[in-house]
C-alpha cells in the first residue's frame, strides 16, 4: 500500500489487488459480525448469569465463529466469482469494490448485497443487546 500511495497507482499484479480487496472486505465483515455476537454474548451473560455456562459451551462458540467467517466469505467472495469486481481506487489509494464504468446495476446490486449482509443484523444485535 505504501508503494501505491507513493506512485498513486497500483504497481503490483491484478491478482494481488483482488486478494488485497477480498481480505479487506472479509476482515471488515468479520469485525462487524464479531462485535454483534460479542454484544449478544454479553447480554446473555448479564441476563442469565447462572444458566449462561450451561448455554454457552466451547462447541457453540466455535460454531458462532464459523458462522461469522462463513457470512464474511459470502459477502466478500462474489467479486472473485464475477459479480462486480475489485480494482484499484485512486481516491482511497487501495484496491476495493469496483466502481469503474460508473455505478451500473451490477456494481450497485453487489454493493447493496454487501452492505445489507454486513451491517444491519450486527447493528440490530448491538442496539438490542445494549438497550436492555
Amino acid at each position: 500500500m505504501a508503494v501505491s500511495v507513493y506512485f498513486r497507482s497500483w504497481v503490483l499484479s491484478d491478482s494481488v489487488c483482488q486478494f488485497s480487496a477480498f481480505v479487506d472486505s472479509l476482515a471488515i465483515t468479520a469485525s462487524v459480525w464479531t462485535l454483534g455476537f460479542t454484544a449478544l454474548d454479553r447480554w446473555m451473560l448479564v441476563k442469565s448469569p447462572i444458566s449462561y455456562k450451561s448455554q454457552m459451551k466451547q462447541k457453540k462458540a466455535v460454531k458462532i465463529v464459523g458462522l461469522i467467517w462463513f457470512i464474511s466469505a459470502l459477502a466478500a467472495a462474489p467479486p472473485l466469482l464475477g459479480w462486480s469486481g475489485y480494482d484499484f481506487s485512486s481516491y482511497s489509494l487501495s484496491c476495493a469494490m469496483s466502481s469503474s464504468g460508473g455505478f451500473d446495476s451490477v456494481h450497485r446490486y453487489y454493493f447493496l448485497f454487501y452492505v445489507f449482509l454486513t451491517f444491519p443484523a450486527p447493528i440490530i444485535l448491538i442496539v438490542i443487546s445494549y438497550s436492555y
